[in-house]
């Protein structure tokens, strides 16, 4: 693929979902959508490519009286990863510590 010239870019944009009313009040999700893609153009042809993450960020609520509230939305899934990229660690450290005590134990 030495023929292709890869043009690249980064998405970074705040989107508002549709609003979901309920009773008077209106309420407006918000995610950030952000990623990266590329555009490779060649003799051969041409392709696209790229990754998106969208994630929550809040929630708009508006009243009535035309007065808004914004509502902070917490994504938990980057904490659970890290805990159970942590746990797996100390597993991993307790089995190397009893095998090398097991090893240590035979010598």
């Amino acid at each position: 693929m030495g023929d292709s010239n890869p043009n690249r870019g980064d998405i970074d944009r705040r989107l508002e979902g549709a609003p979901l009313s309920i009773g008077k009040q209106r309420l407006v999700p918000v995610a950030r959508v952000t990623g990266k893609y590329f555009l490779f153009n060649s003799e051969n042809g041409q392709g696209v490519g790229g990754r998106l993450t969208v994630r929550p960020e809040e929630v708009i609520q508006r009243l009535p009286d035309g007065s808004e509230q914004r509502i902070s939305v917490t994504a938990p899934t980057r904490q659970i990863l890290s805990q159970i990229l942590a746990v797996g660690g100390v597993v991993a450290g307790v089995c190397l510590g009893l095998i090398l005590v097991g090893r240590m134990r035979r010598a």
